[in-house]
């Protein structure tokens, strides 16, 4: 399983992964709790970190672009055998094989100048160091 530190601007809105960490389990089950993610029956922070992510991308575009900006934590889970479970506390939980569904699938939040409005703030630097 991979945790991606990424983040992208779509006409569904803007999607935040966490978080500065790549973790591999292969073969791994991954199982979405009501409260925690667990890999191979262990609870892990993952989506505790993916919320306290989302929130601080929300804060830092909303300051940047002075829009309210809402941002939904997702963790993608790659190269786990299973994924169980769709949701913990508010944090979407997908196989990789479901993003570009997720993606592609959802309403949209954004229309397309507020899209580039928050696309031109998101890849400025000075938008993230604070």
């Amino acid at each position: 399983m991979f945790l991606f530190t990424c983040g992208n601007v779509t006409d569904g809105g803007w999607w935040s992964q966490p978080c500065r960490q790549a973790k591999y389990h292969r073969g791994a089950v991954v199982k979405a709790g009501r409260h925690v993610v667990f890999v191979r029956g262990e609870p892990t922070r993952y989506a505790q970190k993916a919320r306290t992510e989302a929130r601080r991308a929300a804060e830092l575009l909303a300051q940047t672009s002075r829009r309210q900006v809402k941002v939904e934590p997702l963790v993608v889970i790659v190269g786990a055998l299973r994924v169980r479970g769709r949701r913990t506390e508010g944090v979407r939980i997908l196989a990789r094989s479901a993003l570009l569904w997720h993606l592609m699938f959802r309403e949209r939040q954004l229309d397309s100048t507020e899209r580039d409005v928050l696309y031109e703030v998101a890849r400025r630097s000075t938008t993230w160091q604070r």
